[in-house]
């Protein structure tokens, strides 16, 4: 990148923040944002569950209530209880496992409810990144809509890409994780973004992602507030940094690990590795962008299972199924006992809004190196 090229960019990158500084070098070393918006990278178009959509919770509870021998009668009775929170109806649905013919929570014991395997997407697209390093000759991988990358690896996508609550594609905000980030957003700490241009020339940055004393502030639209300022946690589990690229207003990551403190009924860690980043820096000096990566698949059940029959069946996801999914569809980090993968490859959208950050005094310069 020349240095007339270099500036321009980084012209863009600051004017859009709203701060039209001179071009130096020291005026354009940070920009920090915190995320507004996160969610599951998804792609949902027409075709790609050609075996049709995974069932309501209703007739996903209906199905198992069958399969383990209950009377009709006695189903009809127990949905019908379920609309009411009747102690009986939740206590049949609870414990519809079954062992040696006595009812299990199917929480606890999920491989003793007799479900079908969760629908699947059979589709070509899905955002995300080539982890395995294999291209297009990569299991199972995906095409990136926006990029065109071929052998993306995201398997989570795949497991969630026929759930009606999880379909959608951007801007359109999936329902599931519309509910879960703004029940979570109050919670959890801030995360937040930074991003320094080392060296114009060569277009060579650093990313860190940090977490937050803070929490998130909202403004009157309960959209994040522009232009705050977020005390960084000092803990160094929840300080993670990147070397990246800048180039045409966007920054990249090609490997890495990260870990995140969330909400402790949700996503209680993020945690990731083969980490994999693209953010643009939008026109209004918001940042969007792609997190990828591998991560633990029974973190990823324990946000939709941790909270049991509350959970499934107000967000109707069945998590007895959803378990199985995750764990058949896990594709990194074999077990040396089992041979079962530990991880599943995922993919995240995030958005940030323009912001400040400073050490957990306070004191420093959110610019300061």
């Amino acid at each position: 990148m020349s240095n007339v090229v270099a500036s321009k960019a980084v012209a863009a990158l600051l004017c859009g923040a709203g701060l039209a500084l001179p071009l130096t070098a020291e005026a354009a070393e940070k920009r920090t944002w915190v995320v507004s918006w996160f969610t599951q990278a998804l792609h949902s178009v027409e075709g790609d569950c050609p075996k049709g959509y995974n069932p309501l919770i209703a007739e996903a509870y209906r199905r198992d209530l069958v399969a383990v021998g209950t009377p009709p009668a006695e189903v009809e009775k127990v949905l019908e209880g379920m609309n009411r929170n009747d102690p009986y109806s939740v206590e049949r649905l609870v414990n519809r496992g079954r062992i040696n013919g006595k009812p299990v929570n199917a929480y606890t014991n999920p491989d003793a409810v007799p479900t079908p395997p969760q629908l699947v997407s059979e589709g070509k697209y899905a955002y995300g990144f080539n982890l395995d390093g294999k291209g297009a000759a990569s299991p199972l991988g995906f095409e990136d809509p926006e990029t065109g990358e071929k052998g993306v690896n995201n398997q989570y996508a795949r497991v969630t890409g026929c759930l009606l609550g999880s379909r959608a594609a951007p801007p359109i905000r999936p329902l599931y994780w519309e509910l879960t980030w703004r029940t979570m957003r109050d919670a959890i700490p801030a995360w937040v973004i930074t991003a320094t241009i080392d060296n114009e020339q060569t277009g060579e940055a650093t990313i860190t992602i940090d977490k937050s004393l803070d929490h998130p502030k909202l403004d009157t639209n309960g959209e994040a507030k522009l232009d705050v300022t977020y005390r960084i946690d000092p803990d160094s589990r929840w300080h993670n940094v990147y070397q990246a690229k800048f180039k045409d207003g966007a920054f990249t990551v090609e490997s890495g690990n990260l870990a995140l403190k969330g909400d402790p009924y949700m996503i209680a860690v993020l945690q990731l590795h083969t980490l994999h980043m693209r953010f643009k820096v939008k026109d209004d000096g918001s940042l969007e962008g792609i997190i990828g990566g591998y991560e633990p698949w029974e973190d990823i059940n324990f946000m939709y299972a941790s909270r049991g029959y509350t959970s499934e069946s107000m967000v109707g996801v069945d998590m007895v199924t959803m378990y199985k999914a995750l764990r058949d569809h896990a594709d990194a980090d074999p077990d040396p006992v089992t041979g079962r993968n530990k991880s599943i490859s995922v993919a995240y959208h995030v958005e940030g809004a323009r912001a400040f950050a400073v050490p957990a005094d306070g004191q420093a310069s959110a610019s300061a190196p």
